[in-house]
């Protein structure tokens, strides 16, 4: 008898709590995050599909939905997050710790609509946990849109994560860098939508080849390239698995760090460790894989040279991003504005025209 009260009992507490957590208001109807009808790109781990984990800049999750609103359930830290509907920006979510329901949409006409969530912010914002979307009563989620044909891979750092891009000055407090940094306006996601392709952005603020922004030695002990084989950049345990998507074409934008501040790194080494990840990535994929090695507008006296004879050497295409102004380069601490991304972009895409015909 003991044991079936307490058994009661827990199931009593399990249920208030899911209510809570939930907040689903009667007559509504919950969409689990595993339902088919959901496109999600970016890495993520699927591990456990009632809530699958992210944290790298510029996921996105996709969906048409019928009625006037829509909430998603969201266990998160402290990242931000575009919200579209029907192809304009509704709003922007700035989550809080824990597990919590955010309205995204509300009073829209009660017709099928096209929600497109974007995450602005890199990884260095925490994991979240999606655990699905919350419509109007006896409304449901219509078959998913059609994904992109292309699909290109983005391995970077701060310009690629499009830290500060919305800053309007280069001076930018911490509360400052979390707004003003907006993924979905970096050259790379600018660049997917205008080919139409999906893509994965492998990008980490301050991360170089082998020596990260600031470091007091030539080499660091976590650069970039060690946590390219992550699924999640803040869980070492998840390992990304190279066979379930494949790119048309993975883009390495790396070096700025390593040479920005003093020690700069042994040449030499920066070469060889560059030259490392670039056959790692053709061992994940195929030796036949198309990979495009950028010069970023920074630095570029140091690395022009350097980076232009790896990829002459391994057989890899070439782009040195233009110059940018004053002016676009007044993000916060320097970084390009958004007319700075767009500037990148257009180089980018002209040059991926040449290389995917």
């Amino acid at each position: 008898m003991k044991n079936f009260y307490l058994i009661f009992l827990m199931f009593l507490m399990f249920l208030n709590c899911s209510r809570q957590l939930i907040n689903v208001k009667g007559g509504q109807n919950m969409i689990l995050s595993d339902d088919p009808n959901i496109n999600y790109y970016g890495r993520i781990d699927f591990s456990n599909s009632k809530k699958p984990k992210f944290d790298w800049s510029g996921i996105e999750i996709q969906a048409i939905f019928e009625g006037t609103s829509i909430s998603m359930i969201l266990e998160d830290e402290k990242n931000d997050y575009n919200v579209f509907i029907d192809g304009k920006l509704h709003k922007i979510i700035a989550t809080e710790k824990g597990l919590k329901t955010y309205e995204l949409a509300t009073k829209l006409k009660d017709t099928k609509h096209e929600l497109l969530i974007t995450k602005r912010t890199e990884s260095s914002y925490g994991i979240a946990k999606f655990s699905g979307f919350i419509l109007d009563k006896d409304k449901k989620l219509l078959p998913a849109p059609k994904r992109p044909k292309y699909k290109i891979e983005f391995i970077g750092d701060s310009l690629t994560c499009g830290y500060g891009n919305e800053g309007t000055s280069k001076q930018c407090d911490e509360g400052d860098l979390r707004k003003s940094e907006n993924n979905y306006l970096s050259y790379a996601q600018i660049t997917a939508r205008k080919i139409k392709a999906e893509a994965h952005i492998i990008a980490i603020s301050g991360k170089g080849i082998i020596r990260n922004y600031g470091d007091k030695e030539k080499i660091s002990k976590d650069p970039m390239p060690s946590f390219y084989d992550y699924t999640l950049q803040n869980d070492a345990s998840k390992k990304w698995d190279f066979k379930k998507w494949i790119p048309d074409l993975v883009i390495i934008n790396l070096g700025t760090n390593d040479f920005s501040t003093e020690p700069n790194p042994d040449k030499d080494i920066f070469i060889s460790e560059y030259k490392k990840l670039i056959n790692k990535i053709k061992n994940n994929y195929d030796n036949n894989i198309k990979i495009l090695c950028i010069c970023s507008p920074f630095e570029q006296n140091k690395l022009r040279d350097i980076i232009k004879g790896i990829s002459e050497e391994e057989k890899t295409e070439f782009l040195e991003m233009p110059s940018l102004t004053e002016d676009e380069k007044n993000g916060c601490h320097w970084h390009p504005t958004v007319a700075g991304h767009k500037k990148m972009a257009d180089a980018l895409i002209k040059k991926i025209k040449k290389i995917i015909k």
